[in-house]
């Protein structure tokens, strides 16, 4: 065998050996990008699977936002509607100057005789928007309705249970202006 020869049976080595690695690289090539693009398609429907998933949570989410925000701005309106009538209620309550030189306590004596129609007053106030009413409104309106109540009837009993019933009288309408208060800070809170 010549020099030649040789070289060329080494180059023809050389080219079956590199056309093979060639061939090698190539198939490992291909393997990889075929698993590759199955980890991906993979990844993509799990993907999809959880977006879709979280797309739903957020639908139920937004709809249970949304009865709650619907809930809340229908006992607003009844908390308002409320307010306005306490308000109107308390000023009908309370006492008007009936002549020039009255004095308070002639103020609490009408108070006092105004007891009955007050007590029914509160009665229908409590069963119309006893609901919506805070715990501490209905509570302290519920004392008043009481108080009325019980002193209705003091100018019949004598003179110093219609001097208590003045007393609790100037008492009543303290709470009346410390609940309005309560339902102006409590509707623009």
């Amino acid at each position: 065998m010549t020099k030649a020869e040789a070289w060329g049976l080494l180059l023809q080595a050389l080219t079956y050996l590199g056309g093979g690695a060639v061939l090698t690289i190539a198939l490992a090539g291909f393997f990889s990008k075929f698993m590759a693009d199955r980890s991906i398609e993979s990844h993509k429907a799990a993907l999809g699977q959880e977006t879709e998933r979280l797309k739903g949570e957020l639908a139920k989410e937004t709809e249970t936002h949304k009865l709650a925000l619907k809930k809340r701005e229908m006992l607003y309106q009844k908390e308002l509607e409320a307010a306005s009538a306490f308000i109107a209620l308390h000023r009908f309550i309370e006492p008007k100057y009936a002549y020039p030189d009255m004095d308070w306590d002639d103020a609490m004596d009408n108070v006092v005789d105004d007891f009955t129609d007050t007590s029914v007053r509160l009665r229908k106030y409590i069963s119309t928007y006893g609901a919506a009413l805070s715990p501490e409104n209905r509570v302290q309106i519920d004392a008043c309705y009481m108080l009325a109540e019980n002193h209705q009837y003091a100018k019949h009993e004598g003179s110093q249970q219609t001097d208590d019933a003045k007393k609790k009288a100037d008492e009543f309408l303290k709470q009346l202006k410390e609940i309005e208060a309560r339902f102006l800070a409590e509707i623009r809170a």
